[in-house]
């Protein structure tokens, strides 16, 4: 829960000044740079099964990065009147497993699903640390975070500047392109390049 806590502690200290603050809240934001994309991304291309540990089934609202930049960018015209908490929720509400699953098929791969009830988050971190390029704190920090459901359920901030545009699967097909060397955007060549993308760099 530290990475969430921080989150936090850094929004209620911003509110606490003098300058009127929006603060917008997202869950999994999926785009190129997002650390939770690049533990999804790894774990879908390396894994020929997954590990599921019971906190996988928690619920999240995953947000396209695009929507998040229109919402910033809304926001930042927004009058002084908008100021305060907003959640970003995304277009579906469902497990971090399923978002796993939908990952690894935009790949045209279909990993095996193994149930491991005793697995906490912090055994996962380190586990994490070790099958993707995510840096060992962070998958840390997020794989504790993951101990209960993070669900944006209000969408009064979406009413402002309109609804997410950009579906799930629409963001993880973005993403993936995003990922590809430069040459080969556009094609669906990515389970070509998936282990090479993926490999730990050595030292």
């Amino acid at each position: 829960m530290l990475f969430r806590s921080s989150r936090l502690a850094t929004g209620r200290a911003l509110s606490e000044g003098t300058v009127p603050v929006i603060e917008l809240r997202a869950s999994v934001i999926l785009g190129p740079g997002s650390e939770g994309w690049v533990i999804m991304r790894d774990l879908s291309a390396r894994l020929p099964a997954m590990l599921c540990p019971k906190w996988l089934q928690n619920r999240t609202t995953p947000v396209a990065v695009e929507d998040v930049i229109r919402a910033l960018t809304v926001a930042a015209r927004c009058p002084l009147a908008h100021a305060g908490v907003w959640d970003l929720p995304g277009p579906e509400t469902l497990p971090y497993i399923e978002i796993l699953k939908r990952v690894a098929r935009a790949m045209g791969r279909e990993p095996v699903i193994v149930d491991v009830p005793v697995l906490t988050p912090w055994l996962s971190s380190l586990w994490l640390g070790l099958v993707t390029r995510a840096r060992v704190p962070v998958a840390r920090a997020l794989a504790e975070g993951l101990s209960s459901d993070i669900v944006q359920t209000q969408r009064a901030f979406w009413e402002v500047c309109g609804a997410p545009e950009v579906s799930l699967d629409e963001a993880i097909a973005k993403t993936l392109v995003a990922d590809l060397p430069p040459r080969d955007r556009g094609s669906r060549v990515w389970e070509r390049y998936a282990s090479r993308m993926t490999r730990r760099p050595t030292k």
